[in-house]
């Protein structure tokens, strides 16, 4: 009797794997089990009891394992879901902390594309100055020609070296231009990536919390 007592035993412990295969398989040892001792064993564990007892018996053993069955089914799914949600809360997780250190980088590099402009505004200044202060030389340098004769080659060398240093001034504006230009180029496509990034942070954000909502 003991012995037989244990089917029911593990019947009971197989549902905790949430596994419906060692289920069905305690379910039918226990109804093999079951008939076999009530006809060899009638006399001494089922005494009193006719065949529609058996009946009785082995229709029970068949419900309790079928729902045993759909509760370890539905079980496994949930534990699936559990796993699945864990899996993409961490993926979420590893892509938000990637696009917040690529947030980060942008918020350095414009930070620097702002000094090199404030740089570059202030040697702007510089040279517009000497390019100014050129053209007032080349103009003091014309109007010694109309006083002093004498003084002509003077003042034409001194006209020469003046636009001299226009040209070289015009040249470092033209490059500072383009030097100023690729910066700010470089500065909007940082600007349109960081506000890629703020937009999948929101895409994931609301898939989270639609997950959260779902369950």
């Amino acid at each position: 009797m003991p012995t037989y007592l244990m089917v029911y035993y593990s019947l009971a412990i197989s549902t905790l794997y949430h596994d419906q295969k060692p289920i069905i398989m305690s379910g039918t040892i226990a109804l093999v089990l079951t008939n076999t001792f009530f006809f060899t064993h009638h006399d001494t564990m089922f005494i009193g009891l006719d065949h529609l007892k058996l009946l009785t018996i082995n229709s029970f053993l068949f419900l309790v394992t079928g729902v045993l069955v759909m509760q370890s089914r539905i079980g496994h799914g949930m534990l699936r879901n559990v796993v699945n949600y864990a899996k993409e809360s961490q993926q979420a997780k590893e892509k938000m902390d990637g696009i917040f250190a690529e947030v980060q980088q942008s918020a350095t590099l414009l930070n620097q594309v702002s000094g090199h402009l404030r740089e570059n505004a202030v040697i702007t200044g510089k040279i517009s100055n000497e390019v100014t202060t050129a053209f007032n030389e080349i103009a003091h340098g014309i109007e010694s020609q109309t006083i002093s004769v004498n003084g002509m080659n003077d003042s034409m060398h001194g006209i020469n070296q003046s636009i001299q240093s226009v040209a070289s001034a015009s040249d470092s504006m033209r490059e500072l231009s383009q030097s100023t230009a690729q910066i700010t180029n470089e500065g909007n496509r940082e600007m349109s990536s960081l506000s890629d990034s703020m937009g999948e942070v929101s895409q994931i954000i609301g898939k989270s919390v639609g997950a959260q909502c779902g369950d």
